[in-house]
């Protein structure tokens, strides 16, 4: 194997468990943050860890709750994401190249179909996905098998660890390429090195972006929000900062949600769980900012940030304590933390708009 993966830490730094890592929620930035962490200082690191504070809500055209949604790309163009596009057999030859230049394959595919995937599920109808649902990293060959990096391996019992690290796991080829023959999206990062120079100042744009959309109160965007059996698409809205967490206390307060439904962009996944996981998000983007304005010596704005993330999670322990007690419905308790919430982010869009 041409990557020198053995004496690597992916999940821990400095053999404790890696406090950014455990901050980053995407499947695909995870896995960015493992593979590439060797690359940067550990202050580089968590400048590039850092993404957009300002909650997103989708809702239909009549203003009725479809899921929370935040923005999840990098602006500090330090590395982007590119798509190989073309045959099985051209992403196959073009993964080969990429493992023999020691570069990492990130790989979109369905999880359940994976056999290291908790939710593993052999029998499940492929023809209902159009597009990857997760994200895992092929490191390399060994063996007739792929040594592989995934955020969610150790939750499956059929998880085989990589012998020479088991931070890593393993599998026999045919098995993973009998599934990426069905849905193989092939991602690779190209870096631009030259920004390096400039990736302190992508916290300035992120803190500067959250002063001038929070009170913003039209959609920032709307599209089509899903398509098929020859059914037209559903029009959606999607809001940031102030007005998503208004709409999203409302809703939350009303007597017919239900957020037991199965959510509309995964079938494996309920609206609370997909709620709880991007509130939780929201927590650890302020939790990295706070890291980050703790060490420029920011402590009183990091201290804001910190509150702010203590209160978001609090949201994020509730939607978990309703769910074990089976009761999906609204709760007038929703309605005081976000009215918290509400105070804490006006207190720090304030403060911004006064540093600024």
């Amino acid at each position: 194997m041409d990557i020198n993966v053995s004496d690597r830490e992916f999940r821990l730094y400095q053999g404790k468990p890696d406090v950014l890592y455990q901050n980053m929620m995407m499947c695909r930035d995870k896995s960015w943050l493992a593979v590439y962490k060797n690359r940067l200082s550990r202050k580089e690191m968590l400048c590039a860890c850092l993404h957009d504070l300002l909650p997103g809500l989708l809702e239909d055209a009549q203003g009725r709750y479809l899921s929370m949604e935040l923005s999840d790309w990098a602006s500090h163009d330090l590395y982007e994401y590119r798509f190989f596009e073309g045959s099985f057999e051209e992403k196959m030859a073009f993964m080969q190249r990429l493992l023999a230049e020691g570069e990492p394959v990130f790989v979109g595919t369905v999880h359940p179909l994976l056999p290291f995937s908790a939710r593993y599920n052999p029998n499940l109808d492929q023809e209902a996905y159009q597009k990857p649902n997760h994200i895992f990293v092929i490191l390399g060959e060994e063996a007739g098998r792929y040594v592989y990096f995934d955020t969610s391996s150790y939750k499956s019992a059929a998880f085989e660890p990589y012998p020479g690290n088991p931070e890593l796991g393993w599998i026999q080829k045919e098995t993973v390429d009998a599934v990426l023959q069905k849905l193989f999206q092939l991602g690779y990062v190209v870096w631009h090195e030259e920004n390096r120079a400039h990736l302190e100042t992508y916290a300035q744009r992120l803190l500067a972006d959250f002063v001038q959309a929070y009170e913003q109160k039209s959609p920032e965007k709307s599209y089509l929000v899903s398509e098929g059996d020859g059914q037209p698409g559903m029009e959606g809205f999607w809001f940031r900062g102030r007005k998503a967490i208004a709409d999203l206390q409302r809703h939350l307060m009303r007597e017919d949600l239900d957020l037991s439904a199965a959510s509309w962009e995964f079938d494996f996944i309920d609206q609370g769980d997909l709620l709880n996981w991007k509130v939780t998000d929201l927590a650890t983007r302020r939790k990295l900012m706070a890291m980050w304005l703790a060490e420029a010596n920011r402590t009183e704005e990091a201290q804001l940030w910190t509150e702010a993330a203590g209160l978001w999670n609090r949201l994020s322990t509730f939607l978990l304590y309703r769910r074990e007690k089976g009761k999906y419905g609204s709760h007038p308790r929703y309605g005081r933390i976000l009215e918290e919430i509400l105070a804490q982010e006006d207190k720090i869009y304030a403060f911004l708009k006064n540093f600024a």
